[in-house]
């Protein structure tokens, strides 16, 4: 099964137009590969790279289908993999000094008529805790964690559009859930500056090292004790995937 999916990966196509796509490309197996990723029970020795082959698939042909009908196992799945809850008694309590505190659901639901946490009944809702929960971590003491972190934070910024969309609701007539997406999209782009300042802390902190011998200085000898360790590599890799996302999909607000 291994070799089935890498070499699927390898070969199926994935960057064609929507039309394209229609006629003889992800129409002719996206269903397959999702059924599998649904039923078969993933591991790291397989199907691990799937996730990625559907986020450049949504990202590159948006209108290829109706994407809302997955909303639920990709959040659902997401959630699972990081040991996250967002049952009722379970949700993190935000710092009182975070940026984002400021757009809480009731300050955010003035004018709206109704109560924003009545309505949010679908998994997409909790996009915003979600990001704010790998915000959090990022951390130079965990590397592993860290890095995981920061590649969910790259497929979610390179799928989701950061802007605010809390203007919409004043020219489209939307549901009461849509509103209270618009409504807190608000926080998208905070949430992406908290990203980007957590990577430069990340960033900060791999920049020291300490000071090289006179042995090395000449060149005769080979640091060890300096030199970039793997999961160093692997980290600023992820990081400087992660940013790309952000300016790639961010407003003038975050990447200016």
């Amino acid at each position: 099964m291994k070799e089935f999916c890498d070499l699927a990966l390898l070969f199926l196509p994935v960057r064609m137009s929507t039309e394209e796509h229609k006629q003889y490309g992800a129409a002719l197996w996206f269903e397959t590969m999702w059924t599998m990723y649904e039923v078969v029970e993933m591991g790291d020795r397989w199907g691990s790279e799937l996730p990625n082959l559907f986020a450049t698939l949504s990202y590159n042909n948006p209108d290829f289908m109706d994407w809302s009908i997955i909303y639920d196992t990709v959040f659902t799945r997401s959630l699972r993999a990081m040991g996250l809850s967002i049952r009722e008694g379970k949700t993190p309590i935000r710092s009182p000094s975070s940026p984002i505190a400021k757009y809480s659901l009731k300050k955010l639901g003035k004018g709206l008529g109704f109560k924003i946490q009545d309505h949010l009944k679908t998994f997409r809702c909790h996009l915003s805790y979600l990001v704010e929960l790998l915000i959090e971590a990022i951390d130079i003491n965990d590397v592993e964690k860290a890095n995981i972190a920061i590649q969910n934070l790259t497929l979610i910024f390179y799928m989701v559009p950061i802007l605010d969309y809390s203007d919409c609701i004043k020219h489209h007539k939307l549901t009461n859930e849509e509103q209270a997406l618009c409504k807190m999209s608000v926080r998208l782009p905070v949430l992406a500056e908290m990203a980007l300042d957590k990577m430069l802390d990340i960033i900060q902190c791999l920049s020291v090292t300490a000071a090289k011998d006179s042995s090395s200085a000449i060149g005769s000898f080979k640091d060890l004790a300096t030199k970039e360790g793997s999961e160093e590599k692997v980290l600023k890799k992820a990081i400087d995937r992660c940013v790309a996302a952000i300016f790639k999909n961010a407003d003038d607000r975050v990447s200016s």
